[in-house]
Formats: C-alpha cells, structure tokens, sequence
C-alpha cells in the first residue's frame, strides 16, 4: 500500500532497430534463442506481430525518454497506452548515444527528479 506502480521506458524506438537487416538478424537471433519447433519454420515475422493491439495498462505514473529518432508522431499511442498519464522527457542523441555516460548521467537526475514529485 505504500508503493505506487511507476514504470520509466528508455527510448523504445530506434531507428537503428528499424534496418532491414539488423531487424532480420534481430528475428533470427530471438528466435533462435526461443528455440520455436522447426516443423514451424522460418518466418520472416508472426501473424500476431501485425495484429497486436496493446490494451491500455493501469499505471500511476510513467516517464518516457526518448531520443532524437523517435517520431513524434508516436506520442500519441503511447498516451493511449498508459490513459494518458505519461511523462515524456526528450533526450539529445539517438538511441545508442543515450546510454553513453554523460546522457546517462542526465536521465538518472531526470529520473530522481521524477520519482521525487
């Protein structure tokens, strides 16, 4: 009872991510790593990857950080997923230099800022 449920999403969006050929290595990779039944082959991606709809999650709080390659137009859809009560906190850089340790150092503050209010 004394906890509120808070989650923080670092980035959830990367360009970088989105190469044809690191997503298909990526696939493979996971794959692979979930070790799926080989009577079912491979696929490039699953049926449920295209269909999946998020239902909106119930949380107090969420702080989303996001980088230079995020699209705006994103936003939106993740205000839909949390109800609406999403903090969002643009980032300099991309996807990869925000975890170097000057940015890093930057979110954490940002971060314990957020927490404490």
């Amino acid at each position: 009872p004394e906890t509120s449920p808070s989650l923080v999403l670092i980035d959830p969006y990367s360009k970088f991510l989105q190469s044809p050929k690191l997503l298909h290595y990526a696939t493979a990779l996971i794959k692979s790593r979930l070790q799926k039944p080989k009577a079912l082959g491979f696929e490039e991606d699953y049926p449920g990857d295209r269909l999946y709809d998020p239902q909106p999650i119930e949380l107090e709080r969420v702080a989303l950080f996001y980088g230079s390659e995020f699209p705006d137009s994103l936003l939106p859809r993740w205000q839909k997923l949390f109800k609406g009560h999403v903090d969002f906190f643009r980032q300099p850089g991309d996807h990869l230099s925000m975890m170097h340790s000057g940015s890093a150092i930057q979110m954490a503050g940002s971060i314990s800022r957020w927490l404490e209010t």
